[in-house]
């Protein structure tokens, strides 16, 4: 087992298949890359779609996107939280409208179903979401 899907297994019981790991970083990769990779015979710095990082995993927004197809694990937030998300910050009571899980990781989606990050359920009553990551983080860490 890897830390894909050590992640992966808290949404969903699907794998992602065709990963490869090189140094700390997971990629999902296809037949024709893989090719390329023996033909070039060094070891790339990347190769295919970045899934995410380390131990402890840090995953990606194209693993979280990857997820929000096939987990019920989810919770949707209005607009306002769906900005206020993407900036890092956590999600009052009032902004969930719809929530499938009471406890553990969630993914994070807006009204039209997109994925925004992810998050933990808590058990405070006034924020029981805390953001654990956001696609917002992207951008902030271009500065």
């Amino acid at each position: 087992m890897n830390e894909i899907d050590g992640f992966t297994r808290q949404f969903t019981k699907d794998k992602v298949s065709d990963v490869i790991q090189l140094k700390r970083n997971f990629f999902k990769f296809n037949e024709d890359l893989m090719k390329l990779k023996d033909k070039i015979g060094r070891e790339p710095f990347a190769i295919g779609t970045f899934l995410g990082s380390g131990k402890p995993f840090h995953p990606s927004s194209a693993l979280l996107d990857w997820l929000g197809d096939r987990t019920n694990n989810f919770v949707v937030v209005d607009k306002r939280a769906e900005w206020l998300f993407l900036c890092g910050r956590d999600v009052f009571v009032q902004s969930i409208l719809e929530k499938n899980a009471d406890s553990g990781l969630v993914l994070v989606k807006n009204q039209l179903g997109e994925v925004l990050g992810y998050g933990e359920m808590t058990k405070n009553k006034k924020v029981p979401l805390k953001n654990k990551m956001d696609k917002g983080d992207f951008l902030r860490r271009e500065r």
